[in-house]
C-alpha cells in the first residue's frame, strides 16, 4: 500500500467532516455518522478555542438528542456555515465577530429556538 493510500485511509479514520444534507446535514467521524435536521436544531453558541498558535472557531447544536460541536477544522465547514446561516436567517458577521479580539473568549448566541428551554442543574 503506497504512502498516498495509507494518507487517505487515516484522514477517514480520523477527521470529521460535514456534508450537507437536503434539510440539515451529516457529521461523519470515520465510520461512525449523525444526521440532523436544521428543523431539530434548538440553540447554536459561537465559540473559540485557544490553541496557543491559533484560535478554532466553533459551534456548539443543541438538538433533543443532545450536544453536537462542529468547527472550523472539519471537512465542509464552509459550505456548512453558509447553509446554516441562510436556513436560520443571520448574517455571516457573526464570523468575524466571533474572532476578535484574538486569544479571547467571545461566546456568542446565533440562535435560539422559541420553544427550547436550557437543562437546569
Amino acid at each position: 500500500m503506497g504512502l498516498w493510500r495509507r494518507y487517505l485511509d487515516w484522514r477517514r479514520r480520523h477527521v470529521a467532516a460535514l456534508e450537507l444534507t437536503s434539510d440539515g446535514f451529516r457529521l461523519a467521524h470515520g465510520r461512525a455518522s449523525q444526521v440532523v435536521a436544521w428543523q431539530d436544531i434548538r440553540q447554536i453558541t459561537a465559540f473559540k478555542r485557544d490553541l496557543y498558535a491559533f484560535d478554532c472557531i466553533c459551534l456548539l447544536l443543541a438538538t433533543p438528542d443532545g450536544v453536537i460541536e462542529v468547527n472550523e477544522q472539519m471537512a465542509g465547514f464552509v459550505a456548512f456555515r453558509e447553509a446554516m446561516e441562510a436556513h436560520f436567517g443571520f448574517a455571516p458577521t457573526w464570523y468575524i465577530q466571533i474572532m476578535t479580539p484574538v486569544f479571547e473568549p467571545t461566546p456568542l448566541h446565533l440562535y435560539r429556538h422559541p420553544d427550547f428551554a436550557e437543562p437546569t442543574a
